[in-house]
């Protein structure tokens, strides 16, 4: 049996087991969950931005991380070309190169493993990039946007207690906020700590540094915005909501559901729920998409596939993995194809300082609040096709009613209504819309 019919049927079974394994999870799961192949994919080899030549003149495939800029939607990879460090720009509709970004010497003056590992986008396209060590000191680029020029904005020896023979900081980056308010997280392999940085005047200064139970936390950081959580992961650890403010560790998802060898994970909120991507330990896990809409009871939704017999060489970790701008996903085994996956998971939902649409909706909706998880506010945004008397009412898992939100009569439109949950115990919670003869229930989780 030749190579790629071993590979195929490998994938194959391995998503039958993780069926099976499904209902021994203490966290109920659908079975139904779904196998998908890219729409488009980028081999290292096909593409000058993915691979350098070695000193030999082979190629030295050199690209490790990478992000989707949550303002343009264009995929950003850090890469080397011709020995030195280059962001390339691609165009997430079809892969395609775009430019590369500007560089200078200040992106090639630190004593590290790499100059540049990973990058992270805020929400409204600011740019951060980072460097890989394990004795030099951390460095952080920042770039405005697509074509300004890098600045250094920290560069600080940063120790790593309780770390491995091989702890790192750089392959973990994470930026929270928007504008001038901005917070950095920082982690990587073997490292059980994550650096906290705030922005300051156009730097980046460390707030706190917290030491987790566990080799891994923060090889990737999924914001949740508004929130002081993040989802987060690592080597041998569950996928789990982490405080950045306090250092705790919340909700985990069964391994049963997600493997606990991933590497990377991102989220999103869209009108059909939240949902978390994480990547895996390639080629022994594939990528899974998991419905977190309730964070007690998360749902496997999507495994999509990456075929062996596609790698050129040195499979390793994930590279990163990321939700596009439009929901989708982007995906990229390091130093292997770049990947690019439609996941059918409904359209991103406006977040704080986003617009809202003022035309007729369709039909009357109620959105997933946001932050969720939440502490202790959140929004509760709803959509009328007509006028209605309009009424949101709050329950706890009992099923008693704990708040009422009376909207009063309400035009057609989209709506947004605030709720304060400072009262309630931590847990999850259903809150209802009526809005005239229709009613319409969502659940959410206060995390405190």
């Amino acid at each position: 049996m030749n190579s790629i019919i071993t590979a195929r049927i490998s994938t194959l079974c391995l998503a039958l087991a993780l069926s099976m394994s499904l209902s021994a999870s203490a966290q109920t799961v659908a079975d139904d969950f779904e196998l998908f192949d890219p729409v488009w994919s980028v081999l290292p080899a096909d593409v000058d931005f993915l691979f350098d030549l070695n000193e030999d003149g082979d190629p030295a495939y050199t690209n490790q991380g990478g992000t989707v800029n949550r303002l343009t939607g264009n995929i950003l990879i850090p890469t080397v070309i011709d020995g030195d460090p280059q962001v390339a720009v691609v165009d997430a509709a079809d892969g395609s190169f775009i430019k590369y970004m500007n560089m200078t010497e200040e992106v090639r003056g630190s004593d590290a493993r790499l100059h540049l590992i990973e990058l992270a986008t805020s929400r409204d396209g600011q740019i951060f990039g980072v460097n890989q060590t394990l004795q030099a000191n951390l460095r952080i680029y920042y770039w405005a946007d697509e074509d300004a020029d890098p600045v250094v904005v920290f560069d600080d020896l940063v120790d790593k207690p309780g770390g491995g023979q091989f702890s790192q900081w750089g392959q973990g980056l994470g930026v929270l906020g928007t504008g001038d308010d901005l917070t950095v997280l920082v982690s990587g392999f073997q490292n059980p700590n994550v650096l906290v940085l705030n922005w300051d005047d156009g730097q980046l200064v460390q707030e706190n540094k917290f030491q987790t139970d566990n080799f891994g936390y923060g090889n990737g950081f999924g914001e949740i915005p508004g929130s002081d959580y993040v989802w987060t992961n690592g080597a041998g650890i569950e996928a789990s909501l982490f405080n950045y403010k306090t250092g705790d560790v919340g909700t985990s998802v069964d391994a049963a559901i997600l493997p606990v060898n991933n590497y990377d994970i991102d989220y999103i909120e869209t009108d059909m729920g939240n949902f978390i991507i994480a990547g895996p330990d390639y080629p022994e896990e594939p990528f899974s998409v998991v419905d977190v809409t309730d964070v007690n009871d998360p749902i496997l939704r999507h495994i999509v596939v990456f075929f062996v017999e596609d790698a050129i060489e040195n499979v390793q970790l994930t590279g990163f993995v990321h939700f596009s701008k439009d929901g989708n996903g982007v995906v990229m085994s390091s130093n292997n194809p770049l990947m690019y996956f439609e996941f059918g998971i409904g359209s991103p939902t406006p977040t704080s300082g986003e617009t809202v649409s003022n035309d007729t909706p369709e039909r009357v909706r109620l959105d997933q609040n946001y932050p969720n998880p939440f502490n202790p506010s959140t929004l509760i945004v709803y959509h009328l096709n007509d006028a209605a008397e309009v009424s949101i009412e709050v329950f706890n898992a009992a099923g008693q009613r704990v708040a009422t939100i009376n909207e009063g009569m309400r035009q057609a439109g989209t709506h947004q209504a605030s709720f304060d949950a400072s009262g309630l115990a931590s847990g999850t919670y259903l809150y209802q819309l009526r809005a005239g003869d229709r009613v319409m229930t969502r659940t959410m989780t206060l995390v405190k």
